[in-house]
Parts: C-alpha cells; structure tokens; sequence
C-alpha cells in the first residue's frame, strides 16, 4: 500500500477512536475501484483489513468493479 494511503488511513481511524459506537454498526467504509486492478487487490485487501482492525473491527470492504 503506498504509505501515503496508509497514513490518511490510519489519521482517520485515530479521530474514530475517540467516538463512542453503542451500535456497533459499520464505522468505516473502505471501497477500491477494481478495473484492471486485479492484481494488486490481495495486497491491499490485506494491508488494509490489518490496519483497521488496530482500530476497529466495525467495518467494511467494498470492491467496486467500474
């Protein structure tokens, strides 16, 4: 993941910690557009599920084939 995504990743989860979540429902939504992309789509799945779940674990990833 290039460390300039990673890193506005990350800033925005930290100003997500400090909210409270009673419901528990989805926080973050992560979405890759995908076309052409395949190959770099297990990478970065896996980099940002492992980033997220520092944080939260109430979230999603969409990949949107365009």
């Amino acid at each position: 993941m290039d460390i300039q995504i990673e890193m506005a990743l990350r800033l925005v989860l930290c100003a997500m910690i400090n909210q409270n979540n009673p419901d528990k429902k989805i926080q973050v939504s992560v979405v890759f557009p995908a076309y052409n992309e395949a190959s770099y789509l297990d990478a970065a799945v896996e980099n940002t599920t492992r980033t997220l779940n520092e944080f939260t674990h109430n979230y999603e990833i969409i990949i949107a084939e365009d």
